[in-house]
């Protein structure tokens, strides 16, 4: 009996150790696509991690292996500290908690239409993202201008991405804020709740190490244990009711930042009307516009920037425009004394001198007159016209003609007539005494006579000739 007992254990040991062995051998493996880790369920893909070096802009693939990706499984891209932008398919329906938890340079996820559902968390960590921007056609959720997320009847605010830009405002749909709402959103300055909201849960407001003011309406009855922890810039809280509403208010604890800020009562979130200018506008001087409170009837003033457009004259020429210069019109502005130039083209024409004669005109030749332009110095040349006068020679005598000087023409011919000429008388010396015994000199009637008074001079002369000798020698003979 006992020996059967003992074959009985051996063989349930030898049995459970060769089950264990078969499970082990049919364990299913993980499969792996790419970069991404998933399982399958139902023929639906879940996905559960990833390659953590993945960078930039993620589209996550709507199949893996042979089946569509349904679901964004807990923790799938935990860690994915180099991925900026993530588009997730159309085939995705669930976004699991924590799902893009420590995504810290994400700045911008887009989600489809076909989401159903987004876990608590899902962005968790990611300080850079800007908006959480879901598809206008998606029948669960909705986001706003600054990408915020919202439940689609805009009446729940879930939650607010860590790169939210400073203001911001609920919008007044609002009737609830989820846990956590606007945990982290470092760079949130100034808040504003709106009218409707009852209470703020836990943590909504954690960590939102810049937010210096925020506005709490008088519905608000009750705020949440650690609401404003980690708020070390809280200074102001505008409390839209009185004080006694304020002391009245349940305040957990953990927001001692909050209880210690200044807080001022019947704060109004101003309605301002549309506005008056109360001070025009011009180009010398600011103009003010003042804004009254529908609500309160608080006044706030605007400045209104100074015109940088001039209210100018007709302006008057102080520079007139020459060949080569501009001119200028100048105008005056009639508010603020402000002028202006304005350019008057170059003349097209010259302003000329006198002129000067650089040659002069003759019977033969044109002259030339030369003007120059008193301001850009150009020249330009005038032909004077050919003389009709001449320049006269010497006057004509019996065998030459008088001719111009210039161009040789034959202004009077030659007389052909024999031209007198006057008798020449000997110079005598004064000191020499005058022979009484000479004859006078008689005048040379010259040769007047042609050829034979020629001849006849020439027989005059010689007995001229020796009626001398005979005289001078008689006279030697005493007779």
């Amino acid at each position: 009996m006992k020996i059967l007992k003992v074959a009985f254990v051996l063989l349930f040991c030898v049995m459970l150790i060769g089950g264990i062995v078969l499970l082990l051998q049919n364990e299913p493996t993980i499969p792996t696509d790419g970069p991404f880790t998933y399982t399958i369920s139902n023929g639906k893909v879940t996905i559960k991690d990833c390659d953590k070096t993945l960078s930039g802009e993620l589209v996550v693939p709507s199949v893996l292996g042979t089946f569509p990706v349904t679901a964004i499984g807990s923790y799938a891209f935990d860690g994915c500290y180099n991925i900026t932008s993530i588009t997730i398919p159309d085939s995705v329906t669930e976004i699991q908690m924590y799902a893009f938890e420590n995504c810290t340079n994400l700045e911008s996820i887009h989600i489809p239409d076909s989401v159903t559902s987004i876990d608590r968390d899902a962005f968790g960590n990611c300080p850079n993202l800007t908006g959480i921007w879901i598809d206008a056609n998606n029948s669960t959720y909705a986001s706003d201008a600054k990408g915020v997320l919202f439940y689609k009847d805009m009446t729940t605010l879930i939650r607010a991405p860590m790169g939210l830009k400073d203001p911001y405002t609920i919008p007044s749909t609002v009737k609830t804020i989820g846990d956590r709402a606007f945990y982290g959103c470092a760079s949130l300055k100034d808040i504003v709740i709106p009218d409707g909201i009852t209470a703020i849960d836990w943590y909504t407001f954690s960590n939102c190490t810049n937010l210096e003011t925020i506005t709490i309406p008088t519905s608000l009855k009750s705020i949440g244990y650690e609401v404003f922890r980690g708020c070390n810039s809280l200074k102001k809280v505008n409390y839209k009711g009185s004080e006694d509403s304020w002391k009245a208010l349940d305040i957990k604890g953990g927001n001692t930042l909050l209880t210690n800020a200044t807080v001022e009562c019947n704060f109004c979130v101003h309605i301002f009307d549309s506005g008056t200018i109360t001070k025009p506008v011009s180009c010398k001087e600011d103009g003010v516009r003042a804004y009254t409170c529908t609500l309160c009837g608080r006044i706030k003033l605007e400045t209104i920037p100074k015109l940088n457009a001039h209210i100018w004259d007709a302006g008057i020429r102080t520079k007139s425009p020459t060949c080569k210069d501009y001119g200028i019109y100048t105008y005056t502005c009639t508010v603020c004394d402000t002028k202006k130039e304005e350019n008057i083209p170059k003349l097209a024409t010259h302003t000329w001198d006198g002129g000067i004669t650089t040659q002069e005109p003759t019977c033969k030749d044109a002259g030339v007159m030369t003007y120059t332009c008193r301001y850009c110095g150009d020249t330009k040349d005038e032909v004077i016209g050919v003389l009709t006068t001449h320049t006269p020679g010497p006057p004509a005598t019996s065998t030459t003609d008088q001719i111009c000087t210039v161009c040789g023409k034959v202004l009077a011919p030659a007389t052909g007539e024999p031209t007198p000429t006057e008798p020449t008388t000997e110079p005598t010396d004064p000191s020499s005494p005058i022979d009484p015994s000479e004859p006078p000199a008689t005048e040379d009637p010259g040769n007047n006579g042609g050829f034979f008074g020629g001849i006849a001079d020439f027989f005059g002369s010689i007995g001229t000739f020796f009626e001398n000798i005979f005289s001078s020698f008689f006279s030697l003979l005493g007779f």
